[in-house]
């Protein structure tokens, strides 16, 4: 599977328009050498994905009207990843959600990196190329994910059904 073949089945699970560049990263974090993936490759990047995207979905918010904000969580699963953004305080609670300890200094600096140019806020292509940096950093198979047993892959049985502690 490469990047290509990443990006539509992603986007098909998800509902969500990846981008190529951080479909290539994904690819890259799982094999650095050989831009393809293995099928039990690509299951391992898709359990880390849920876990990535769970986080994204409890900490995102919603501009509606431009002007009210609404917690995603509290959209359809689908919306809050299609329309969610975090700010910087957000990302950095969902980065301790997923276990993940960072100095202030360096939440920002990744904030300031990845966050969109129109919008000023990070969506989840942004928030996903961040993950996957901070993964390659990490020991083989302990990437970013909950620790606790049930947040390390959410079994939903729908988009619908993400949940959000």
């Amino acid at each position: 599977m490469n990047y290509q073949d990443l990006q539509r089945e992603f986007n098909y699970i998800f509902d969500y328009n990846f981008d190529p560049f951080v479909c290539g990263l994904m690819i890259s974090y799982i094999h650095p050498t050989i831009q393809v993936l293995s099928e039990e490759q690509f299951n391992d990047l898709h359990a880390d994905m849920h876990s990535w995207i769970h986080a994204f979905h409890c900490y995102a918010y919603i501009w509606v009207g431009g002007q009210v904000i609404v917690e995603a969580k509290n959209r359809g699963f689908i919306t809050a990843i299609q329309q969610g953004v975090l700010n910087l305080a957000r990302m950095g609670n969902a980065f301790k959600f997923l276990g993940l300890t960072m100095s202030d200094e360096l939440i920002e600096v990744t904030y300031d990196k990845f966050k969109e140019k129109d919008t000023g806020a990070l969506s989840l292509n942004g928030f996903i190329t961040i993950c996957l940096l901070f993964a390659t950093e990490q020991p083989p198979r302990q990437h970013l994910r909950r620790s606790d047993e049930c947040a390390i892959l959410p079994k939903w049985t729908s988009k619908e059904e993400a949940f959000c502690e």
